[in-house]
């Protein structure tokens, strides 16, 4: 839905507004009704749009629709240790070692990263899937490997930063 400021970025995060869509390219030259200094704080756009959470429709790959079905590797440069063991406060035990994963509690391998719905393929359906999941849609059902594969961050738990990343990969940011 349109809106007539865009919220922050801190507050996008702590209200799980994962998905939000806002057009200030409606602001004619006079009445800036959205981008204007009574209405938003410039720092606040900025770090916005500048942020991993925000993608812009020029970011978007061309073929988003068609799925290429193509999906781009990339290698990190972060260094990272050879196990990780990480415990919630719902009791999920998370650990990695290797390619082996597990995730609350379903242990296995990533069979393609982001292919949240298994259809072999990593384009935004799968996104939406992750999104609705995060977002507690109780129709959104994701599989234990689908779970793997979604958590592109390797946290253990899919989550809406999972949601970005996935975007990234489609939109070969990453």
């Amino acid at each position: 839905a349109e809106n007539d400021s865009i919220p922050s970025l801190t507050n996008m995060q702590v209200e799980h507004a994962n998905w939000l869509y806002f057009c200030p390219w409606y602001d004619s030259g006079d009445a800036r009704f959205v981008t204007g200094e009574n209405y938003q704080d410039k720092d606040e756009v900025k770090k916005l749009y500048n942020s991993d959470y925000c993608l812009t429709l020029d970011e978007l790959p061309k073929d988003l629709f068609k799925g290429s079905g193509e999906t781009k590797t990339t290698e990190s440069t972060k260094a990272t240790s050879a196990t990780t063991t990480t415990t919630t406060t719902a009791k999920t035990t998370t650990s990695a070692s290797g390619s082996e994963t597990t995730v609350s509690g379903q242990t296995g391998k990533v069979t393609l990263a982001g292919d949240v719905n298994l259809d072999k393929i990593v384009d935004v359906s799968d996104a939406v899937l992750l999104a609705r999941f995060t977002a507690e849609d109780k129709t959104a059902d994701i599989s234990a490997q689908g779970k793997l594969n979604a958590d592109m961050d390797g946290s253990g738990m899919p989550d809406s930063e999972d949601v970005v990343l996935i975007l990234k990969k489609i939109a070969k940011l990453i």
